[in-house]
């Protein structure tokens, strides 16, 4: 199991207070013991002490601003995020892209001192398209995000992917991986005006750690439950209809169903087949009507899995994706066919759509079937 690096942490645990309070009476006392030991061996010092006294104060000043951004950050970052969380508990922030539009704003918002600037950021989480803090800056990291995905899926590390030329600015561009409970979840990037230390590299990766992840798994739980219900709730449509007898053949009721599940998902169409009847019904995009006799041949050919999807690279046809669904559980009674051109959709809502077809939409076929005393086709 990957495991993150927990060391170099030990200065983000101590109160504000105590630090600044450390390194001002060191200050002072070095810059003492220095004018003692310089008034001992030399006779007039004056010129000596103001000389070396000015760039003294320079580094001071800047190892103080230093440690100030490292104490700043972890006692602040808790009561800032807190707003996130409230508008997560409030289920003001209720879909994944909500979410990510807000951390990606909070980054930027935050995360903006003179040794620690994120000019812009980008949040991509699982089965969601990616949400910038700066629509410009999309088409400049289309080379970048490939490798981003592709290695955020290997290591809990924040990694640096390269410099980035945005605007006429160079930036430095940082993924931090999103990981929970040993399961990858996505990530977000940031882009910086300076390479960052590797102190600051660790504040990203307990921000994920600390902050990010588990509300993630909150916002996606109950975008879940709701989408969940919602879609419930739109299938009981279907079985009132039922039991009021309105439905006078069964590849009626398939037709319903099909137009919501392809609404929902967003995808271009589908088909479906049950055992109640030889037809398959079809609802696909205008522009791909003239195909569906193809896709429907396509589809009959395949073996379809037990497990409620499988992917299929279709050549023939305009399709990329196959998804395909089951009716029941441990009986098949029908199957769903939805396509695409990404799995995005499908990916997200399977646990839901899985569900419904094992539960609901079984229910619904047999029992329209014994209304309609339909026989079984084998």
């Amino acid at each position: 199991m990957l495991q993150k690096n927990k060391s170099n942490r030990l200065i983000f645990g101590l109160p504000k207070p105590i630090l600044l309070g450390f390194y001002i009476i060191s200050v002072i006392a070095i810059f003492f013991i220095m004018g003692f030991f310089i008034n001992f061996f030399i006779e007039d010092p004056g010129f000596l002490l103001v000389f070396l006294s000015i760039p003294y104060l320079i580094i001071t000043i800047l190892i103080g601003a230093f440690l100030y951004v490292l104490s700043y950050i972890p006692s602040n970052l808790a009561h800032e995020f807190d707003r996130i969380k409230n508008a997560i508990a409030i289920k003001e922030i209720n879909t994944p892209e909500a979410f990510a539009e807000k951390i990606s704003l909070f980054l930027c918002d935050f995360f903006n001192f003179i040794f620690f600037d994120i000019e812009h950021s980008f949040v991509k989480i699982k089965n969601s398209n990616i949400v910038y803090s700066n629509k410009k800056i999309q088409d400049d990291l289309k080379d970048k995000i490939e490798h981003a995905l592709h290695k955020s899926k290997q290591t809990k590390e924040v990694f640096y992917i390269g410099k980035l030329n945005f605007l006429r600015n160079n930036y430095f561009l940082y993924i931090i991986p999103i990981w929970f409970g040993g399961n990858w979840y996505g990530f977000f990037g940031v882009l910086t005006r300076h390479k960052l230390w590797n102190v600051f590299k660790v504040l990203l990766d307990d921000f994920e750690d600390d902050f990010v992840d588990d509300q993630l798994i909150h916002v996606l739980n109950n975008y879940e439950i709701s989408c969940s219900r919602e879609l419930f709730q739109d299938t009981d449509v279907f079985s009132k209809k039922i039991t009021q007898k309105k439905y006078k053949f069964i590849t009626e009721y398939q037709k319903d169903l099909l137009k919501l599940i392809i609404d929902k998902n967003k995808c271009f169409g589908g088909i479906f087949k049950s055992i109640y009847s030889k037809e398959w019904v079809h609802y696909l995009d205008s522009d791909l009507i003239s195909n569906s006799q193809l896709v429907i041949e396509f589809c009959s050919k395949l073996s379809p899995p037990d497990y409620p999807h499988i992917y299929h690279d279709c050549e023939l046809i305009e399709f990329i994706y196959i998804y395909t669904i089951p009716v029941g559980f441990k009986e098949r009674i029908g199957l769903l066919y939805l396509f695409d051109n990404t799995n995005i959709h499908f990916e997200r809502f399977e646990n839901i759509i899985k569900r419904v077809m094992e539960e609901k939409v079984f229910n619904d076929l047999e029992n329209l079937a014994i209304q309609l005393k339909l026989k079984r086709i084998n």
